[in-house]
Order: C-alpha cells, then sequence, then structure tokens
C-alpha cells in the first residue's frame, strides 16, 4: 500500500507512520524517481489533507479510493503564482450552497490519471490570501479540464498538465476544512512534501551510485579497472550518499527543520557523476529526474 502508508487501515491504507512514507519514498527514488514523486505527492499532501481536515463522510468517500483505484493532485500553483503561490488568481464565487470555480491551474501532477483534486482558490479576493480555500473536485465534475502533459526534461513518468476551470460548481460540503483557511493548510502539508523531496534525492543518489560503481568496477582502460585509478577512489559518493541520508531521516524523525531537502539536492548532484561512466550509461537518467524533482514545492534559486 505504497500510495496510502500512512492510511489507517479502516480506510484501506497500511496505518503506519510519516518516517515509513520517506523510508517509502527514498527507496522507490532509486529505482524510479518519478513513481517516488507520485508517492510522495499521494502520501504527503493528498492523503494527509483529508486525514487531518475531512469530515468522517469525506474520508470514507475518498481514502479508499486513493488507496486503492486512483491517485489525486494537489492544485495550488498557477502561471501568475508559483514561488508566491498565495497570489494566485483562481476564484470561487459563492452561490447559495454550492461555489463556483474558475481560472487555470499550473503544473499538476498525475493530473491525467487522477479521481479527485484539492484545488486553492480564492473564496473572498477582498480579503487577498486569508481568502484561499480547499475545495475538494471530483475529475469528472463539468467544467473541468486538464490540459496537455507536459513535455519535461526529465520525470516523464509522471505527467504534469494544466487543469481549467470553467464555472465548476462545488457544493459547500466539498469544502476541505474551514473556509478562509487553505493558506495554513498548504503552509503546513507543503512542509511535509520538502522532506519527502529530499528522501527523493537520497534515493536518487544512492540509485545512480549503484549504477555506477559496477560500471567502474568492470570497465576497463590502460588493462585495469577504472576504480583502480586514484581519481575514483578519492571521490566521496558514499560519504555525501550517507551524510544527506542522515540528515533527511532525522528531519523525517523531528519534523522541524524548513527545508531538508536543501542539503541533499547538492549531494544529488554530485553523485550523478555523469565524468566517470560517459554520458550514454544509466546515471544520465538520474541527472535529468533530479532537475526536475526540486521543482514542484519551491524554487531553489
Amino acid at each position: 500500500m505504497y500510495m496510502a502508508i500512512e492510511t489507517p487501515p479502516e480506510y484501506g491504507g497500511s496505518g503506519l507512520s510519516f518516517f515509513a512514507s520517506i523510508l517509502t519514498i527514498e527507496e522507490i527514488a532509486r529505482f524510479c524517481p518519478s513513481i517516488s514523486v507520485v508517492c510522495d505527492l499521494q502520501n504527503t499532501l493528498l492523503n494527509t489533507l483529508f486525514l487531518k481536515l475531512g469530515t468522517e463522510e469525506q474520508k470514507n468517500k475518498y481514502l479508499p479510493k486513493l488507496a486503492s483505484e486512483f491517485t489525486g493532485s494537489f492544485c495550488l500553483s498557477e502561471a501568475e503564482a508559483g514561488s508566491d503561490a498565495f497570489a494566485l488568481r483562481t476564484t470561487a464565487s459563492q452561490d447559495g450552497n454550492n461555489f463556483i470555480i474558475n481560472g487555470t491551474k499550473m503544473w499538476i501532477s498525475s493530473a491525467p490519471h487522477s479521481g479527485v483534486f484539492l484545488v486553492m482558490a480564492n473564496a473572498d479576493p477582498g480579503k487577498g490570501y486569508k481568502g484561499i480555500t480547499c475545495f475538494i473536485v471530483d475529475a469528472n465534475t463539468p467544467g473541468l479540464t486538464v490540459g496537455k502533459k507536459e513535455n519535461k526534461l526529465g520525470l516523464r513518468a509522471s505527467a504534469t498538465c494544466e487543469v481549467h476551470f470553467d464555472n465548476v460548481v462545488v457544493p459547500r460540503c466539498n469544502v476541505l476544512g474551514e473556509v478562509g483557511q487553505g493558506y495554513k493548510y498548504a503552509i503546513e502539508m507543503l512542509n511535509e512534501g520538502r522532506i519527502g523531496i529530499g528522501a527523493q534525492m537520497v534515493g536518487l543518489a544512492q540509485g545512480c551510485l549503484d549504477a555506477t560503481v559496477p560500471y567502474l568496477l568492470n570497465r576497463k582502460q590502460f588493462k585495469q579497472p577504472l576504480y583502480s585509478f586514484q581519481v575514483r577512489t578519492t571521490l566521496p559518493f558514499p560519504s555525501c550518499s550517507t551524510a544527506s541520508r542522515s540528515n533527511s531521516r532525522s528531519t523525517a524523525s523531528r519534523y522541524e527543520l524548513p527545508s531538508p531537502s536543501f542539503p541533499a539536492q547538492p549531494q544529488a548532484d554530485q553523485t550523478a557523476a555523469l565524468q566517470l561512466p560517459g554520458t550514454n550509461y544509466p546515471p544520465l537518467p538520474f541527472l535529468l529526474n533530479r532537475k526536475l524533482i526540486k521543482q514542484p514545492l519551491y524554487s531553489f534559486q
């Protein structure tokens, strides 16, 4: 149940800890960083939001399906609201017992495969970010359309698309949490997601190391393995990986550092090691995926 690690068994999940989620995300990233992104978002954002904020009716309706039937998508970013996410322009105008959502979300992961979207929209633009509210929108709701998949540099197995909302009617019972509190929920959940990004970087670095070392041991130049040359033996791959893993797991257990993925990112860069086997060998996909992993939840520069 890697898509419902922390979800309690009564909702179809494994009932494990946040730390277990981080270990799972790290291990998956060793082999497929794209799937680790999906796993991270599903566990640290989608499921957690439902568990912490959902009514019993909402939990019973969506958590079992998120555990076994479909992915979900978290819709926050927009064309003019990336790092400044709370400058979003998507609105949710109240109409009796309904809200009518209009706007466009950008860079939404898993959108083509999602059965439910958690949409951040402003229910009271006059209050600025304090009007932002989280809405549950089913994928088959009239007016919701998913755009074409972005042609990305890496993480290509994790689809990323625009999502358009054209007079999408959402009943008030589909508000997740409280009206006007969406910005608080987003801040808290994105912090969990960033810890997941750190785990992805560690797993990616380990996967690259796993792919590179056998090549260095078997590839011969001047009648000896590449690994026997002195420069190869002094490169800090194992120590970098170990240090980043220690930091990532420590942060997951304490859940208090604001950006734990930072130390893991340069290590993932160093471990990509394209100069050792060359560009047409296993580490290349790791480098391309690494460049994309850091982007979803914040800007690094």
